[in-house]
């Protein structure tokens, strides 16, 4: 489609006019989606609808397509993740705690995710680069941990929320009782939905390349572990409260001139979808350290 003489690229998480099909910005004065091209309107609650049309689809998809491919989910007895691998994988351990793991039933395609950002560089050059840094940077103290320990580093798709739309918060000054309203927008903000995994090492990760999302299919799996999610629909709603949280309270203290603030989110308004992004990973033993699939090496936690 073209906007103004140029190409528009359409994206997984655009919301679309109905009446010429062009992505809406979201405007958060008026509280709804408005295309730039025409001037049409969409509401929050039929940008939900939309995206809910786009999931139904994508499930029934997912459900006819897992029939062409024999995947297993095996569960930690230790720390309770499952891990997604092919029939003819071998897995001796859980890449998180280290416990045996124990083969389950054929994973259900209800647990799946709907999008996907597939790797964009092998592990054999993942393995080169985190290399070349550790050598660069071979007089810190993680560079030296890492080195050795490079051939352990294995690519795995870890499960996110992915969140976009408008947020709604609740803000005060601790030492005051006047609350104010604040409305805000999430572009594409994604919550860890797992219980072991580092969350400070994981927001280091970011950001992630989201020209590269595209719609969940089986095959971007094959050769890969995925983590799947653990953590219950209440968790995750707190989760997202929290990331929405944290990503208003710098402009919030601003406001109110004080970094003793209260801010209460609601993300009930945007829209939600289930992710995988791909993280090559080293857990051994208290080191834990990330790189993202462009790379691109984080610091180490112990």
């Amino acid at each position: 489609m073209r906007k103004g003489g140029e190409r528009v690229e359409h994206r997984i998480t655009d919301i679309h006019c109905p009446q010429c099909g062009a992505p809406a910005d979201f405007d958060i004065v008026r509280q709804m989606y408005v295309c730039g091209h025409c001037g049409g309107t969409v509401g929050i609650s039929e940008a939900q609808k939309e995206k809910q049309g786009f999931r139904k689809l994508q499930r029934e998809k997912l459900k006819n397509s897992v029939k062409k491919y024999r995947l297993f989910s095996t569960s930690c007895s230790g720390c309770g993740a499952e891990v997604v691998f092919e029939e003819n994988e071998a897995l001796s351990g859980c890449p998180f705690c280290g416990r045996s793991l124990v083969r389950t039933d054929y994973l259900s395609s209800k647990n799946m995710p709907e999008s996907v950002i597939p790797f964009g560089i092998t592990q054999k050059e993942a393995c080169e680069r985190l290399e070349d840094w550790c050598r660069k940077n071979r007089g810190k103290q993680e560079a030296k941990q890492l080195l050795p320990l490079i051939s352990e580093l294995k690519g795995f798709y870890l499960p996110y929320e992915m969140v976009r739309g408008p947020v709604h918060m609740r803000a005060s000054r601790m030492d005051a009782e006047s609350v104010y309203r604040c409305e805000g927008f999430m572009e594409n903000a994604f919550v860890n939905c797992s219980k072991q995994l580092d969350n400070l090492l994981l927001d280091g990760m970011e950001p992630f390349d989201m020209d590269g999302l595209t719609e969940f299919e089986f095959g971007y799996v094959a050769g890969h572990h995925v983590k799947t999610p653990d953590i219950n629909g209440k968790d995750l709603e707190q989760r997202i409260c929290q990331e929405v949280e944290e990503c208003y309270t710098p402009a919030v203290r601003k406001t109110l001139e004080t970094k003793a603030v209260s801010i209460k989110a609601s993300a009930e308004s945007a829209i939600t979808m289930p992710v995988l992004l791909p993280v090559y990973y080293i857990c051994k033993g208290d080191l834990m350290s990330g790189q993202r699939p462009d790379g691109q090496s984080q610091r180490p936690r112990a």
